[in-house]
């Protein structure tokens, strides 16, 4: 099961986070090189550097916006039927 909390997925199975703010994520690797600090480190400090001030949901999706739609593709569409979305039924 996958639970969002914040700009983490959090999977319960394996108690892993994963990032879902593709924006963030990147800027965090490019902090994380100026800074030696782990990318999750730095993406966790920006998640709350901007928690006030918040990414788009284009953003956060990234190469993952469909611009017909208007919402991440990797997101369930209230529309699509199982596979419609290249995801596996």
């Amino acid at each position: 099961m996958i639970r969002q909390n914040d700009s983490f997925v959090q999977c319960e199975k394996k108690g892993e986070n994963i990032m879902t703010c593709e924006k963030c994520w990147s800027d965090a690797y490019m902090r994380s090189r100026w800074t030696g600090h782990s990318q999750a480190e730095e993406y966790k400090n920006l998640l709350n550097n901007r928690k006030d001030s918040p990414c788009t949901p284009e953003q956060q999706a990234g190469d993952y916006w469909d611009n017909e739609k208007q919402c991440d593709k990797r997101e369930p569409y209230k529309g699509d039927k199982p596979g419609e979305r290249g995801d596996k039924p």
